[in-house]
């Protein structure tokens, strides 16, 4: 049976190989450096990639004040919103090329 300290050891070693690993150094390398089997450093790993998984998150696109002078003046004037949508997605595709 493993007592509380041994369990805060593991925790301590795993945490150490994580750092170790962000730090760059290879799974094998850090294999080694700790005297553990590569499939428990492979798991860490998989571990902490896996929180570091950033979500892209969309590009809010902000109109000046001019441009939404004009945006509005379509929309009071009846102008289809999803025109005005399309004509603004097929300009903003145009200015990344």
């Amino acid at each position: 049976m493993s007592t509380n300290s041994d369990q805060v050891k593991k925790e301590l070693q795993n945490i150490e190989i994580a750092i170790e690993l962000d730090r760059g150094k290879n799974i094998v390398e850090v294999a080694e450096m700790f005297e553990v089997k590569i499939p428990f450093v492979k798991a860490i790993a998989e571990k902490t990639a896996s929180s570091d998984l950033k979500t892209k998150t969309a590009k809010i696109r902000r109109f000046s004040e001019s441009e939404r002078e004009v945006l509005v003046g379509r929309i009071e004037s009846g102008e289809s919103l999803e025109e005005i949508a399309a004509e603004i997605r097929r300009a903003s595709c145009r200015e990344r090329v």
